[in-house]
């Protein structure tokens, strides 16, 4: 029981992988140390690899959101051109003709 302790308490205090209530009763009163330092490492394996999926999956959202903002300011920029084009060309034809007259 000492042992199972030990390696429950290496894992959770070095590496924070915690157990619930039930799960700790269980795995110290009817498992072996050798049982019990392979769950841990599971459980520690697992937590890593739902870290790792979430740095991959923000990265790429990162890239998909950059990529968007990108493709937007374009549309705002071209947007933004057309519309100064359009009024020039209506101050060139309505306006300017008006003022130059008087």
């Amino acid at each position: 029981m000492e042992k199972k302790l030990k390696i429950y308490r290496k894992y959770k205090d070095e590496m924070g992988v915690t157990l619930s209530k039930t799960e700790r009763e269980n795995v110290l009163n009817h498992y072996n140390p050798n049982a019990v330092e392979l769950l841990m490492s599971r459980k520690m394996f697992t937590i890593r690899q739902v870290e790792a999926a979430v740095r991959i999956q923000s990265w790429f959202k990162k890239a998909k959101l950059r990529a968007w903002y990108s493709l937007i300011s374009k549309i705002r920029k071209f947007a933004a051109i057309k519309i100064q084009k359009s009024w020039r060309h209506y101050l060139k034809i309505r306006v300017w003709p008006d003022l130059i007259r008087n």
